[in-house]
């Protein structure tokens, strides 16, 4: 297996959102003594176009890890949602930041990924507590699950974690995707479905 180049793929990713308006933030670290730390570290933050949404990629030699949250206009350091993937390639990352702009309220992640051809299924469990949701792609090759937490208005869904075993990752790593519960299902779906 050939390594993956996590650099020129952290520059195809920008140039990519860039062409669709987004902006890089220049973190003033060139020069500075931090700088010397950041050896083999790719790092970049980027806004969407409305400036709603920040795309922040920490990506080194045989890792790469990128976050997409959305931003609250009244309280931007406090987002209102997360997701964070590792080891994905350009192609899902950049569906998930276009999924992560688009104007209205998306459908729920379930109804998406029905929709797309996953199927549930379920294991019962001796337990009182409510099992994870799992869906299965229909060549078995990903999976998204979601665990349920209990409210004062009785369960709603929590985070999703997303495991992409048809993505060719460096070494040991997999690629993977999680979460919080108020990520938009479009987002979720995007780093689930994208081919």
């Amino acid at each position: 297996m050939m390594p993956r180049d996590y650099a020129a793929e952290l520059e195809d990713l920008t140039d990519h959102l860039t062409a669709r308006g987004w902006e890089v933030i220049e973190t003033g670290l060139d020069g500075s003594d931090f700088a010397l730390h950041l050896t083999g570290i790719g790092l970049r933050l980027m806004l969407s176009p409305g400036r709603r949404v920040l795309l922040s990629a920490n990506w080194r030699a045989e890792h790469a890890c990128t976050e997409i949250q959305g931003l609250d206009p009244h309280t931007p350091p406090i987002p209102l949602w997360r997701a964070q993937a590792d080891n994905l390639p350009v192609s899902i990352l950049a569906a998930a930041a276009e999924a992560a702009t688009e104007p209205g309220e998306s459908p729920g992640p379930l109804k998406l990924l029905r929709e797309a051809g996953w199927t549930r299924r379920q294991r019962a469990t001796g337990t009182r507590t409510l099992p994870p949701v799992i869906l299965y792609d229909p060549r078995a090759a990903r999976t998204a699950a979601a665990t349920y937490l209990p409210g004062p208005e009785g369960a709603a869904h929590g985070p999703w974690l997303i495991v992409r075993a048809d993505v060719t990752t460096t070494g040991r790593t997999r690629a993977i995707a999680h979460t919080s519960p108020t990520t938009p299902g479009a987002v979720i779906a995007a780093l689930a479905t994208t081919p």
